[in-house]
């Protein structure tokens, strides 16, 4: 009886020790848990918008590649605009699509203002006739000779672009009678084409 007895406290103490290493299970419900909150940042970065700095719209997102659309067009892709940033040359509602290896995002709308000057308030330039029935003559200061222009429609689109010379000529007779602008050294000059 005795080893019986010996033997249970053995198991028993055994038994009791086996049973304190045992992890214990929580009862407690998992919504209890306690969660990290993940920064407004990230909210941010994952959704796509046009952010405007000056003259200058930015895509929010960095992507694989970028276009941007003129909103009044149809949605019409704006040709050469294709960089994460763009500079409008005319008031407009413009977005971004960008393509990234998850699939294409395309933005909302903005509405964009674009201040033109006249060529008076530029100092060295001058455009003759203006309005003119196609033909443009520009000259311009001999600090600027050499400088990218561009040649815009309503739209935004480029219909010509070029460096400039001292004196220089910008033919639109093949084009509609409208109002184009004349894009060079963040300066927008407007040009206007009239039927004689």
């Amino acid at each position: 009886m005795k080893i019986r007895s010996i033997l249970f406290l053995i198991f028993l103490s055994f038994s009791l020790q086996t049973y304190a290493q045992a992890p214990v299970k929580s009862k407690k419900p998992a919504a209890k848990k306690i969660v990290k909150a993940k920064p407004l940042q990230s909210v941010i970065k994952d959704s796509l918008f046009v952010k405007q700095i000056g003259d200058t719209l930015f895509s929010s997102q960095k992507g694989d590649s970028y276009q941007w659309i003129n909103c009044h067009a149809n949605a019409g892709e704006i040709p050469g605009a294709v960089g994460r940033w763009y500079i409008p040359s005319v008031a407009g509602t413009y977005a971004i699509q960008v393509t990234t290896k998850k699939g294409i995002k395309k933005s909302s709308c903005l509405e964009i203002n674009v201040k033109t000057e006249t060529p008076d308030q530029i100092p060295g330039l001058k455009i003759y006739p203006n309005p003119s029935s196609g033909i443009f003559m520009i000259t311009v200061a001999e600090d600027m000779v050499g400088i990218d222009y561009e040649v815009l429609n309503s739209m935004g689109e480029i219909i010509m672009h070029n460096k400039t010379t001292r004196q220089f000529r910008v033919n639109l007779l093949g084009y509609p009678n409208a109002d184009y602008f004349f894009s060079f050294a963040r300066h927008k000059v407007k040009l206007v084409k009239f039927a004689q």
